[in-house]
């Protein structure tokens, strides 16, 4: 953003909502561009590893009921 510019110019520049140059202000106030790019990279990798968790969590669940289905006598108890 530009010096003096509001954020209300600034969202108008840019096509962007108001609020969501808030959003960024606060989130990213006092970095320099690197920390930035580095910090949205971070956030893609977070992004990725938690879809690769959810998708393994889903075919363990369903590899387990399967099993569960065809050896109806080995289920173990669940441990807390």
């Amino acid at each position: 953003m530009a010096a003096g510019m509001s954020a209300v110019e600034a969202a108008r520049r840019y096509g962007v909502h108001p609020n969501t140059i808030g959003v960024w202000k606060k989130r990213y106030r006092g970095m320099y561009a690197g920390e930035i790019f580095y910090v949205r990279q971070l956030e893609q990798d977070n992004a990725r590893l938690k879809r690769a968790v959810a998708r393994l969590t889903a075919e363990n669940v369903a590899i387990r009921e399967l099993l569960a289905k065809k050896f109806p006598g080995l289920q173990r108890e669940k441990k807390r």
